[in-house]
């Protein structure tokens, strides 16, 4: 991962949640890649577990979360 998207990563899992909730309504996330991105840091699930319970490939939720932590990387 490069370092522009851990430091999203880092940031959304340190926001409080009102500034989790700006930043993704600020990113104009898709409705799959906020679905995706709530799971993944406020629910702490894994890729594995995300893919299993949404019924998509483990590529398709790595990539949802990539364009997401651009998305927001762009604010």
């Amino acid at each position: 991962m490069n370092e522009k998207r851990k430091k999203v990563r880092m940031k959304l899992k340190s926001a409080t949640r009102k500034e989790f909730e700006n930043l993704i309504f600020e990113a104009m996330l898709t409705e799959m890649q906020e679905k995706i991105l709530r799971l993944y840091i406020t629910r702490q699930k894994s890729i594995c577990a995300i893919s299993q319970e949404l019924s998509f490939s483990e590529t398709y939720i790595r990539r949802q979360l990539a364009q997401a932590y651009d998305r927001i990387a762009r604010i």
